[in-house]
């Protein structure tokens, strides 16, 4: 849920319907409270172990009581799309990340971190009717390869395995209550410091040049450098277009614009997708990855131009 927290920072409308949905929370948690006689009615069992039910939401006349917290169908779709643009960038890195410890399967890895990211939203929606994005974390895959797989060399099959089990205890601990109890045994400062932290995680990867607007390098005096910005550099178009981008908006949130990141987000693409179309892979400054140069007999050059509107994945 840190990784959680932090990302749905990306969008005002996520923000403002999460912070609906805990007013209805609370509203309801203080409607539980009180008996029919106006006494105070004490928690039960399952509330204080944070496994009680409650499906209120899921009604026809108004699901998931958008109209009751005072939103609307249009915000709320207007958010989703919003955050999902926001954190679709785990496809890639998730994806990336695994299949240097699991070579030869990347699509298959692409379609997984989808689903699972799928499967998380909805029953995060159904079950507890908050809008909490949920996808595989970052942290525990560069473990996975980087310390388990690699470091250790236990095989990858086996190492996938002991996720599942400790999904299981996960399970066990959020069933049994247990989870809830050990996440109020951390006290306020360490709880907001790792969403804090992860947050400083991401942007760090962002700043990167895998998947991410390429700002810094690697440099083995210093450990990260910045990359060259001059106009005889490749790579600088790329990460010039990256600023831009988000001193847009940023700008528009300062002004409070609706759909800040969605703006920016498609702005960057047009320009992308426009100059990619227009001057073709032969002529366009924006061809990835970062260090090609511009070579394009390099394994996996290629520019993003959208080659049509939905395709199958591989799940073979």
């Amino acid at each position: 849920l840190a990784q959680v927290a932090s990302i749905k920072t990306h969008s005002d409308f996520s923000l403002r319907s999460w912070s609906l949905s805990k007013q209805l929370a609370m509203a309801k948690l203080g409607e539980e409270k009180v008996s029919q006689d106006g006494a105070p009615k004490p928690p039960t069992v399952l509330e204080l172990l944070g496994i009680a039910g409650d499906f209120s939401h899921l009604t026809r006349s108004d699901p998931f009581h958008v109209r009751k917290l005072g939103s609307t169908y249009r915000t709320e779709i207007r958010a989703g799309i919003t955050t999902f643009l926001a954190m679709a960038y785990i496809l890639p890195v998730n994806s990336g990340m695994l299949s240097i410890a699991i070579p030869g399967l990347k699509e298959e890895l692409v379609c997984a971190t989808a689903l699972s990211a799928c499967v998380g939203c909805i029953l995060m929606g159904v079950l507890s009717n908050y809008p909490f994005m949920l996808a595989p974390g970052m942290g525990t895959n560069a473990f996975f390869t980087f310390s388990v797989v690699l470091g250790r060399g236990l095989p990858w099959q086996a190492a996938l395995a002991a996720v599942f089990v400790a999904a299981n205890i996960f399970v066990l601990l959020s069933v049994t209550g247990l989870r809830t109890l050990m996440v109020r045994l951390f006290p306020a400062g360490i709880k907001d410091s790792i969403g804090a932290g992860v947050g400083l995680f991401l942007a760090f990867i962002a700043f990167q040049s895998a998947e991410g607007m390429g700002i810094s390098i690697a440099n083995p005096a210093t450990l990260v450098a910045l990359n060259p910005l001059g106009a005889d550099e490749y790579d600088a178009a790329k990460i010039w277009l990256s600023l831009v981008v988000l001193m847009v908006t940023a700008a528009l949130f300062a002004m409070k614009m609706p759909g800040a990141p969605l703006i920016g987000i498609i702005f960057g693409t047009a320009v992308c997708w426009i100059e990619g179309a227009a001057r073709g892979e032969a002529g366009s400054v924006f061809g990835y990855p970062f260090g090609s140069k511009g070579d394009r007999s390099v394994f996996g050059f290629h520019i993003y131009v959208p080659q049509g509107v939905v395709a199958a994945p591989s799940i073979a």
